[in-house]
């Protein structure tokens, strides 16, 4: 693979796991976090729809790119009928195959549901935008070092990454739940704010806890024991800059939790809230972006050889 080809693989992967996280989480956020009243206020499901439909689409596109690449990669030649006849191996024979199909009737189902969601914002519509998402975001899956393994290991690795998956999801849905409450401003709002981030104090520590044990046992079946030798490749430099990103993804969460929500409560009480307000919103906004590079880092260890 050149490194144009490489470059665009980490792109549409990078844009796939960006895209199935926030179709999956955000429907789950607004379920656990939100009141019916507040799921089906203007304020949240305008935007929410708009967001949800606009990564349905980006899904697509980026199924499509990834489905091309995937077949020029496997060709290895320019030639249109070779690149055809690896196609229809891929679609026809293949797990990555059937997990295609299923992303791209995910992320249709999804688009269906946001227009949906705007007209007529029920529970049963939100959950079922969230199995949607779901499935889009489990079908990622197949594309990586998960199904490299046969047997019980095999299944072990894909429930592992599947259980990693999701719980990284109920994270990074989170902080677009928390984006989209920052948004709309007001005080009625901000306090919802604050109320959620308490509320997600709890599933966090799940997701959280989720992600360590998950992400143990993936490094271990991808790399293999001991974890010495991590800095010796690129892969496992790679891993390590993840590392650190989910560790200051987890000491800005603590902040906003332990520190500023609480500080922003009690601003509002005493109707001087704009400094704690900066102050939340900047650390909710640096978690955001420690996320995207985060996924930019998965996309790149999808890319590369273990070891």
């Amino acid at each position: 693979m050149s490194a144009m080809d490489g470059a665009l693989n980490i792109a549409v992967r990078f844009v796939l796991y960006a895209a199935a996280m926030l179709l999956a989480g955000l429907p789950l956020f607004a379920l656990y976090a939100l009141r019916r009243e507040e799921r089906g206020a203007p304020w949240f499901v305008v935007p929410f729809t708009r967001v949800l439909a606009g990564a349905a689409w980006l899904g697509l596109i980026a199924s499509m790119a990834a489905l091309a690449v995937m077949t020029r990669a496997m060709s290895g030649s320019d030639d249109l009928d070779a690149n055809l006849d690896v196609l229809g191996a891929l679609l026809g024979g293949t797990a990555f195959g059937s997990a295609w199909f299923a992303r791209v009737l995910a992320c249709l189902g999804a688009c269906c549901l946001a227009r949906r969601l705007a007209r007529r914002p029920t529970m049963a519509t939100f959950a079922a935008a969230a199995a949607a998402g779901l499935v889009v975001l489990g079908s990622l899956a197949w594309g990586g070092h998960a199904v490299m393994d046969d047997g019980r290991r095999g299944v072990l690795h894909l429930m592992a990454d599947l259980v990693h998956l999701a719980a990284a999801a109920i994270w990074l849905g989170a902080l677009g739940g928390f984006a989209i409450q920052l948004a709309a401003g007001g005080v009625t709002h901000i306090e919802t704010l604050v109320r959620t981030l308490a509320q997600f104090a709890t599933v966090g520590s799940v997701a959280v806890a989720a992600l360590i044990a998950t992400g143990m046992v993936n490094t271990v079946m991808v790399v293999g024991w001991p974890l010495v030798g991590l800095p010796d490749s690129s892969y496992g430099r790679v891993l390590l800059v993840k590392l650190v990103l989910f560790c200051a993804m987890l000491g800005l969460a603590a902040l906003n939790r332990y520190r500023l929500a609480p500080g922003l409560e009690a601003r509002l009480r005493s109707g001087d809230s704009p400094g704690a307000m900066a102050s939340l919103r900047g650390s909710l906004l640096l978690e955001l972006v420690c996320a995207m590079v985060l996924l930019l880092a998965v996309a790149v260890l999808g890319v590369q050889e273990p070891r």
